[in-house]
């Protein structure tokens, strides 16, 4: 690190502070940096100036955003100057670099595992998922910096390795969705053919179309019972250690709860559940969101022990039949075309009760089953390791940079 020389950040970049009320800008239209679009696009959008709500900041585009909220997580972007307004929510800090530090350079700087932790340390809690960093804890920050030509050299090398590592990883993540898109074509094609070639009959039904001449078509709530779960107060939510679990459509996402519900945040006395009048689903009961973005999901799940679920989640108790075969069939039906009309996405619970489906004799439900855990379980399997592989890309392109913008790696033409 011969020539690196110690500066507070602030001596190098200046933090933007310009707030604008939208209801002064003069473009109808403005392209606009917020945390949510950042984390699905990796990008700005545009937006009509009447739908920001608070105020915004103003940028010329050049400015290097990074989020106050959740450091740990890696949001840093290089704002770029539009035909129109450009701005930015308030929940970045905007920081131009002078000319002592190049703009790339600071976005990998940022991007830092080095920085990332220091921020990390450093945030004040806003919610119990939420924290967030002051400014002037980035600003006022002390670090060694080289000069601007060893920057830029640093920045192009990045610039080379970081695209060659994001390739690699965009190719992973497709392998990713070829193993799901494969998964979820052998669920729908068994789950409503069988394991062994049969005659069909028509159906007309269009969602059915055929179905094997063995099988029988009956509406849903002849297979089994359909109910919904109850309110469930902040007041009550909380407690562990009591005998029933009380799961939340959050509690779909928990790691352990990817196909059977084992894992929850809350529990409940049986005298509770009463008090609740909450329904005790029982174990084997197929689980999925009916309510809001949750129910376009389209996530199944079963309940591994007698449990609770709140009023935005309803349970399928098989009577007739094998729970794990129609845990399958449901992963293949799209209850968003189920919908009542509005504005929030609501779940018929009526369409759904006669919504008719393929029963197969048990038999054929158990060898259906058979066969989709052996089958699935190999093609969890190629995808665990491919999860394995991409995490480890990720990790060598964060020690990457990390190492690169401290000193610690030495650089082709970046010789002090």
């Amino acid at each position: 690190m011969t020539g690196w020389k110690q500066y507070r950040l602030d001596w190098l970049a200046q933090e933007e502070r310009n707030v604008v009320d939208p209801k002064n800008l003069r473009d109808e239209t403005v392209f606009h940096y917020s945390i949510p679009v950042l984390d699905e696009s990796g990008d700005g959008r545009y937006e009509p100036t009447e739908a920001l709500g608070s105020g915004k900041l103003v940028l010329r585009g050049g400015e290097v955003l990074i989020s106050k909220l959740n450091p740990r997580l890696p949001r840093v972007i290089e704002a770029a100057a539009h035909e129109v307004v450009t701005v930015a929510s308030t929940e970045f800090i905007a920081l131009r670099p002078g000319p002592r530090l190049d703009r790339r350079f600071l976005r990998y700087w940022l991007c830092s595992e080095w920085v990332r932790q220091l921020l990390n340390g450093a945030t004040i809690s806003v919610t119990r998922s939420q924290q967030r960093i002051r400014p002037e804890v980035l600003t006022h920050l002390w670090a060694r910096f080289p000069s601007t030509g060893i920057q830029r050299a640093i920045a192009d090398y990045l610039d080379t390795e970081t695209a060659r590592i994001d390739a690699l990883i965009e190719k992973k993540r497709r392998m990713v969705e070829l193993v799901e898109e494969r998964q979820g074509a052998l669920v729908s094609l068994v789950s409503r053919r069988g394991v062994t070639a049969d005659r069909v009959r028509a159906d007309s039904r269009p969602w059915i179309v055929e179905v094997p001449i063995s099988w029988d078509v009956l509406p849903l709530k002849r297979i089994g019972n359909l109910q919904a779960g109850a309110a469930f107060p902040d007041s009550y939510q909380g407690q562990l250690g009591e005998l029933i679990p009380y799961f939340k459509v959050s509690d779909f996402e928990t790691p352990g709860n990817e196909k059977v519900l084992c894992y929850g945040q809350n529990t409940v006395a049986k005298e509770t559940a009463r008090l609740l009048r909450s329904p005790v689903l029982p174990a084997g009961t197929i689980v999925f969101p009916k309510i809001g973005a949750a129910l376009l999901s389209n996530r199944r799940r079963l309940l591994s022990i007698d449990s609770c679920v709140d009023q935005n989640v309803m349970g399928l108790t098989v009577t007739r039949g094998v729970p794990w075969f129609f845990y399958y069939l449901l992963k293949t039906l799209d209850f968003g075309t189920l919908r009542m009309p509005g504005p929030v996405p609501l779940l018929n619970e009526r369409d759904a009760a006669d919504l008719p489906v393929p029963v197969p004799p048990l038999d054929e439900q158990r060898r259906i089953v058979d066969y989709l855990d052996n089958r699935l379980r190999l093609l969890d399997e190629a995808a665990s390791r491919l999860a394995d592989e991409l995490e480890l890309l990720q990790e060598h392109r964060q020690a990457l940079i990390t190492a690169a913008v401290t000193g610690e790696l030495e650089i082709p033409g970046a010789a002090a």
